[in-house]
């Protein structure tokens, strides 16, 4: 049986939170486990789990709704938690590991880590625990993937790179891709009949220049819903495709760097 394209986009969907959010959120329990509790580290076994439902308030351990979470929270093997046990744990659960939410219109950039981990919990909820249908229609996908691409950059590092990779092999966002690199090499044909190389700084700018421009125009010509991001992505993958080893291991030194003075200034 073949899936229609709404039906892949609702496995693509369900994959990223099923398999890939999961894993990055174990990690982000246990980094803020560790720092509440420097001298009890969470060491994955029941001893761990143990000391966590010690900590649990009354409200929560006699809560017969929670019982299920709670088991497995006792048990200590975070390997075992799906999203939704993480999400309890994290948020719903009274350790109080980070800040809470704020409402959502209170809402403000940069969310906090719980405001991200509640997007990503409504997205779980909304498009595959409670779905009425396996379809996702293109737009929404498009929206839905925006979301998880903000929240998971803002929490993982390393998780954004996985998603892009599912959001990638959509068959509009491969159309464009190739469209991309054929129009990158009639731009530059035309260029070099002129005289431009990318050799210099100033010309090889003008040309990216170009090609993002006419990118953007012929993608809004043949698919008028794809977002600015797809697109974005489309290029910014060109370009990584061009560079060197060692530019690639600088440019993720530099944002390594950036990042650590983001938490440091925020600290």
């Amino acid at each position: 049986m073949q899936l229609s394209p709404e039906e892949e986009n609702f496995v693509k969907i369900t994959k990223v939170i099923v398999e890939i959010v999961p894993k990055f959120l174990r990690k982000c329990f246990i980094e803020k486990w560790d720092k509440k509790y420097p001298n009890r580290k969470w060491k994955s076994n029941e001893a761990s789990g143990k000391f966590l439902f010690q900590e649990l308030p009354s409200t929560t351990k006699n809560d017969w709704r929670k019982k299920k979470y709670i088991d497995n929270l006792k048990k200590g093997n975070e390997q075992d938690w799906d999203t939704t046990i993480l999400v309890f744990a994290m948020l719903y659960s009274g350790l109080n590991l980070m800040e809470p939410c704020r409402p959502r219109e209170q809402r403000t950039e940069p969310l906090r880590v719980s405001e991200a981990i509640d997007i990503i919990r409504n997205i779980r909820n909304v498009y595959f625990a409670h779905a009425i249908s396996i379809s996702c229609p293109y737009k929404e996908y498009a929206r839905v993937m925006k979301d998880i691409r903000r929240t998971t950059k803002l929490l993982f590092h390393g998780a954004d790179k996985e998603v892009h990779q599912i959001i990638a092999e959509a068959p509009v966002i491969g159309l464009l891709r190739r469209l991309y690199n054929w129009l990158s090499y009639a731009i530059e044909f035309v260029a070099l009949c002129f005289g431009i190389g990318r050799q210099g700084q100033h010309s090889a700018g003008v040309i990216s220049y170009v090609e993002h421009f006419v990118m953007n125009l012929v993608a809004r010509c043949i698919v008028p819903d794809v977002g600015v991001w797809e697109i974005d992505q489309i290029y910014f993958s060109y370009i990584e495709g061009k560079l060197t080893d060692q530019q690639l291991k600088q440019i993720e030194y530099e944002k390594r760097r950036q990042e650590e003075l983001e938490s440091l200034l925020n600290n």
